[in-house]
């Protein structure tokens, strides 16, 4: 059974749309701290051979986990297509004054795991082709310019 033609039952709803999965920007703000630091605290690990007076010897060299925002997402229950639509909004500030404070949270926190990427990637702990790749556009199919003439004579 459809309402009436020219009802208002619309106005008497207290809710729209699905409740948030974080009742504040700044439990959101908490919750990616978790995430961070459960990221500092479980390293990956790298196997080296090393040479030693009985051979060769397989040790296991702990090293940075990059933040992601498919991690992140993982760990918030978000999908990583709602994050970067709230990331896109936040910077086309075509939002109203009360989602600015979320969607401020979301592009803060995509600053982080940017930040953290790119400074591992400058320091060698992270593959810096990788990160060039996601934050400067140089992966397959685009042209990279040349830093040096085609031809030197």
């Amino acid at each position: 059974m459809s309402a009436e033609k020219g009802s208002k039952y619309w106005t008497r709803r207290n809710k729209h749309g699905r409740p948030r999965l974080y009742a504040s920007p700044d439990a959101l703000f908490d919750a990616a701290g978790e995430y961070f630091e459960w990221c500092s605290a479980h390293p990956l690990y790298k196997i080296e051979t090393c040479i030693g007076k009985e051979g060769p010897i397989q040790v296991k060299i702990p090293v940075a986990r990059p933040y992601t925002v498919g991690g992140l997402c993982k760990h918030l229950g978000y999908n990583r297509s709602h994050f970067y639509r709230c990331v896109k909004l936040a910077r086309d500030r075509n939002i109203s004054k009360s989602e600015d404070r979320y969607l401020f949270m979301f592009e803060f926190i995509h600053t982080i795991i940017s930040a953290q990427q790119w400074e591992g990637a400058m320091m060698g702990v992270f593959s810096p082709s990788l990160v060039s790749r996601r934050y400067m556009g140089t992966g397959k199919g685009k042209k990279e310019s040349a830093i040096c003439p085609a031809s030197v004579e």
